[in-house]
């Protein structure tokens, strides 16, 4: 068991930090592999046994009571993160009582409201029991906070992965089995409560932690000034994301219509799931670098080159060869409404790469007002177009709308740079010339010779061959000198398959 007054016997030094973000970095990638490939098979199958019906009705209610998280936790566990100083018995007890009284208060609230939404958002009984299922899982995630705040602290990011392994693997199975047994929506709901659980439990092996309510009001309103105005950017992002799905589920008045919306999310989104791996780990490590700008710099352009490198390809191959990934892989043409919510929410990737990374360094030297007023900005600006464009051509002119507010990351973008130097053509040249040339191939590939999943197949090889070798053309000593840096000696069985043992420090 930790010792609760020794939360942090020793300040990270700067060589540790470059160490444990190098080690966190190579584990992120490494399981996002595995996690990528478990969750696109996952998709595959759920899309040919599910139609777009229960997918409408997942996103729909999941929206619904997503709706209230935000308001969980109040920006604390953030501000435990970023805190300089050592953390105390009162910082965590303290944080974790506000965030549990929260949370039961939230989960209540929701299981009260289900059934008075449930005629107006047009789902049935088995969306209901979906949506308390959702709601318990939020209250099994915000009793993972505490060891979470305490495995980024000490940029354990290896270990911090596993329990999203375990909730990959759980999740999917179990959706895979109950969809493919015919259970419909409900396979999500159980689905999603061993998810829940199964994290809960994995991340206390990991980290144990001592659970202690205690309520200290100097230490809570210490962190709510940091972690209020944090916090309050997530709202905005809530008000901007999870209200605006409900609003243009109500204005499309159809699950359906929906469903098409949220599965064109879920294939155009897999390249951000590598963003969000690497995203994860930069604001912990930015913060302990907020204080040396030269190297934050580098660990900047390590960052977008990592990004550009991953994300490019897949973004390009996702748009080019959609009509092909429906029919030969998601169960033929009732996917094909989908395609054009494809190519916009993709496009929506391309400010999310730059934004970002250009929102977390800003957050982590402690400028929160800036990050602050960029929310503001884009969520007027969505909130005045998504409406408008969902009215007028439905699923795919919300997905447009995405698209179009994404302009004014240009002002966030502006702001990260002139506090950190950044060189984004050096940085990301070679990955979008590379991708150019392997999407030329694959498009005239698709178009004149794909008539099977082995030819998709192939034309997937050839494309990541192609891309593979035009890239090391290019970048060849960068590519060497970032991937060395980034996984270096750290590359080894263990990281690749961290033993489950107790963290102590």
């Amino acid at each position: 068991m930790i010792e609760e007054d020794r939360i942090e016997s020793l300040e990270l030094d700067l060589d540790l930090i470059k160490q444990r973000s190098a080690t966190g970095i190579a584990s992120f990638l490494m399981r996002m592999v595995f996690l990528q490939a478990v969750t696109f098979v996952t998709s595959i199958f759920v899309s040919r046994f599910l139609n777009p019906y229960a997918f409408g009705v997942y996103g729909i209610v999941s929206n619904f009571v997503f709706l209230f998280v935000f308001f969980s936790d109040i920006g604390l566990a953030a501000a435990l993160v970023q805190k300089k100083e050592k953390l105390t018995k009162d910082d965590l007890k303290t944080t974790f009582t506000i965030q549990q009284t929260l949370i039961l208060i939230i989960v209540i609230i929701i299981i009260v409201a289900l059934p008075f939404i449930q005629p107006v958002l047009k789902f049935d009984d088995d969306g209901l029991w979906l949506g308390r299922a959702l709601a318990v899982s939020l209250l099994l995630a915000s009793l993972k906070s505490i060891p979470s705040v305490l495995l980024e602290r000490k940029l354990k990011f290896n270990l911090l992965v596993v329990p999203e392994i375990a909730e990959t693997v759980v999740f999917n199975g179990v959706l895979v089995i109950l969809a493919a047994s015919g259970w419909g929506v409900k396979s999500f709901a159980l689905a999603v409560l061993s998810r829940g659980f199964v994290g809960l439990i994995t991340i206390y092996i990991l980290q144990p932690w001592r659970i202690g309510i205690g309520f200290n009001r100097q230490v809570a309103s210490k962190l709510v000034r940091f972690g209020a105005p944090f916090q309050l950017n997530s709202i905005l992002a809530w008000f901007k994301d999870s209200l605006l799905d409900n609003v243009v589920a109500l204005i499309l008045h159809s699950p359906t219509s929906f469903g098409y919306l949220s599965w064109a999310r879920n294939l155009s989104y897999q390249p951000k799931k590598v963003m969000d791996s690497v995203i994860k780990v930069t604001f912990p490590v930015y913060s302990r670098l907020q204080d040396k700008r030269d190297i934050l710099a580098n660990a900047l352009s390590k960052t977008y080159f990592l990004l550009a490198v991953t994300m490019f390809p897949i973004m390009a191959g996702i748009c080019i060869l959609v009509r092909q990934f429906i029919m030969y892989l998601y169960g033929g043409d009732k996917w094909l409404p989908a395609v054009p919510a494809v190519y916009f929410l993709t496009l929506t990737l391309v400010w999310g790469l730059f934004n970002s990374v250009a929102i977390n360094v800003i957050s982590s030297i402690g400028k929160i007002k800036t990050v602050l007023k960029f929310m503001v900005m884009v969520t007027v600006a969505t909130w005045l177009l998504t409406p408008l464009f969902t009215y007028k051509w439905g699923f795919d002119g919300a997905a447009l709308s995405y698209v179009l507010s994404g302009f004014v990351s240009i002002w966030s973008i502006n702001k990260a740079t002139k506090e950190v130097k950044i060189d984004f053509i050096r940085d990301m040249k070679g990955a979008f010339i590379s991708t150019l040339v392997m999407s030329m191939v694959i498009y005239f590939l698709g178009n004149w010779w794909i008539h099977n999943l082995i030819q998709l197949v192939i034309t997937i090889l050839i494309g990541a061959l192609i891309y593979g070798i035009t890239l090391y053309i290019l970048e060849k000593e960068r590519l060497f000198k970032e991937v060395s840096s980034i996984l270096g000696k750290q590359v080894t069985f263990t990281v690749l398959m961290p033993k489950f043992i107790r963290v102590r420090i």
